[in-house]
């Protein structure tokens, strides 16, 4: 899906007249049982508080991850949005000549590249992949084509082609109950399908990952965790700095009271993996947007909600992802589906 560019936004849609019926403010969080969309739903929490309900009208989307987050706040379906940092590596590289600006206005938290694979294959580290792929065994499940997980894999696979172009990204959905609650997501349906075929699975989430934390013993033992160590990925850049941080598994999973990670870990005897990328989850905002509702903001005498505003994005980073204590008022805020982008005429 190419990106197009979309228009300006007028600050006449932000005059007065509509602030008296509060600034409606429209956030793409993520799937709706994901750290996404409590990101986004904590900015509603927040923002809405403490007299803030006054000013501000926050609608959160669900959606299907990053890359749908991104296309969305450039064809102007939302305003704020949570997308990990090497979407906008993607998004510069895949859009138009003159794609939308976005301000980065904090990170929420780290979220940690995950290569798992059928202890068959032999898969140590991600640069193994490369073998596979000439040998035609080299499936590597990603879930959902919209989340950041296949945005990272199609990164690596265009900045370098040479070693990792001929990987085959096959794309796998959420599972539905009867009554259309979701079962399995992609991210685990990738891990169910790597197990059932012999195959990988590769994903971005924040470690340690609570469905792989819950495997039972005897499926974790059919998977290994493979590096991701290959130091190409270094010169990845984006505004001139790095997208990806090398860190080792041992110092991102130690709540991890099940050791499955530890069990996941071991390719051999007294031989475990231990390295792998860190990407961050960004607060992203439509740029043209946000000058133009606080512009308008404090022309109507409203200078402490401009700044407020800018205190509730900013304070998201300090909790790191962690929401526990608030989910009880989330219990009660409403989530929506993302609108259908209209049809052009």
């Amino acid at each position: 899906m190419s990106i197009v560019a979309t228009a300006a936004i007028s600050p006449d849609a932000y005059s007065e007249t509509n602030l008296s019926e509060k600034v409606k403010v429209r956030v793409c969080g993520g799937g709706k049982s994901g750290t996404y969309i409590k990101v986004a739903k904590y900015l509603k929490y927040m923002l809405e508080a403490s007299g803030g309900n006054k000013t501000f009208d926050v609608a959160i989307y669900s959606t299907s991850g990053s890359k749908e987050n991104i296309e969305a706040i450039n064809d102007n379906r939302c305003d704020v949005a949570v997308i990990q940092h090497d979407a906008t590596a993607w998004f510069r590289s895949n859009s138009a000549d003159n794609p939308i600006d976005l301000r980065i206005a904090s990170t929420a938290y780290n979220e940690h590249a995950h290569l798992i694979c059928h202890r068959d294959l032999g898969v140590k580290s991600f640069s193994d992949l490369e073998g596979l792929s000439e040998n035609g065994q080299g499936t590597v499940f990603i879930g959902s084509l919209q989340s950041g997980g296949a945005m990272t894999l199609e990164n690596l696979k265009a900045f370098y082609p040479s070693a990792y172009g001929k990987i085959d990204a096959t794309p796998v959905e959420s599972t539905l109950d009867p009554a259309g609650n979701v079962k399995f997501d992609a991210t685990q349906n990738s891990i169910r399908a790597a197990v059932e075929n012999k195959a990988c699975a590769f994903f971005v989430t924040r470690a340690p990952y609570k469905y792989l934390v819950d495997l039972p013993s005897e499926v974790a033992e059919k998977l290994n965790l493979a590096d991701i160590n290959d130091w190409k990925f270094n010169d990845l850049k984006e505004g001139g700095e790095k997208v990806y941080e090398f860190v080792p598994y041992h110092e991102i999973s130690p709540v991890d009271g099940s050791k499955i990670y530890e069990t996941l870990r071991k390719i051999s005897w007294g031989r475990t993996t231990d390295t792998t990328l860190m990407v961050s989850a960004d607060l992203v905002v439509n740029s043209e947007w946000e000058k133009n509702m606080i512009a308008a903001l404090k022309e109507s005498q409203r200078p402490g909600a401009a700044q407020r505003w800018q205190n509730n994005l900013e304070k998201i980073g300090s909790k790191q992802g962690d929401f526990s204590q608030l989910e009880s008022p989330f219990r009660n805020i409403n989530v929506t589906p993302l609108p259908e982008l209209p049809q052009q005429q």
